[in-house]
């Protein structure tokens, strides 16, 4: 996936930090299709926006653990 959203072998070797061919693909993957623990959004200057978020986490620490997150 990560090829898909960088589209450079190089970028992705500074990544990796080891060659990793990545093969030309029409299917286009989204910043916000990652499964990583980080929230991403393309916001232009001077306009309003709203968006909402959405992850599925389990907990694996302590029980009735509460997760919140704000910007």
């Amino acid at each position: 996936m990560l090829c898909t959203l960088v589209c450079d072998s190089t970028k992705v070797k500074l990544i990796f930090g080891k060659n990793n061919s990545c093969s030309n693909t029409i299917d286009r993957s989204l910043v916000r299709d990652l499964n990583y623990p980080a929230l991403a959004i393309d916001v232009k200057s001077n306009t309003s926006f709203t968006i909402k978020f959405e992850r599925t986490v389990k907990n694996v620490g302590i029980g009735k653990s509460i997760y919140k997150a704000s910007i």
